[in-house]
């Protein structure tokens, strides 16, 4: 599936890089904000009943999202996770993907465990070793994402599908 452009809400897209302020915010907020999309792909391959995925992003305004899994369509069973990296500083941030698992029929969205304590322990190190006001460091992230060049993406994709 080709996006050539569109929109998401902007809750979703923060909260797929788990900003927690940010994603929090606009969530209460009960506005309904919507950020761009400037592009965007879903491939998967079918192996067997298996999709497995080959690429997956969305390139919106403030985050670019990736994914990876796999879908089995014997069981219906879901694997899939999303990674929101922003392309702005960010002061409170999660580095940990939103998961979705479950069925198709029943899903589930979570986000993966060993991540967050992964980051946990980084910050516990920041503050043990430096200062309490260090293990900040680990929830900041400086936002070095950058755009996808969507023309290019848009021109492989149209030629991919006339072959």
């Amino acid at each position: 599936m080709v996006i050539p452009h569109g929109e998401l809400n902007e809750a979703l897209a923060e909260l797929t890089g788990i900003n927690v302020l940010r994603g929090l915010g606009l969530l209460l907020s009960k506005g309904d904000a919507r950020t761009e999309v400037r592009c965007g792909i879903i491939d998967f391959k079918d192996q067997q009943g298996m999709l497995k995925t080959t690429t997956v992003y969305l390139d919106t305004t403030n985050v670019l999202i990736t994914g990876r899994g796999d879908i089995n369509l014997n069981s219906e069973a879901l694997n899939l996770a999303l990674q929101g990296d922003p392309k702005k500083l960010r002061l409170l941030r999660l580095r940990s993907p939103v998961t979705l698992t479950g069925t198709l029929l029943k899903p589930a969205v979570g986000v993966k465990a060993d991540k967050l304590a992964e980051q946990a322990g980084v910050a516990a190190a920041l503050g043990a070793v430096l200062t309490p006001v260090a293990a900040a460091i680990a929830f900041i992230d400086p936002g070095l994402a950058k755009n996808k060049d969507c023309s290019s993406v848009l021109a492989q994709a149209d030629a991919g599908v006339s072959n």
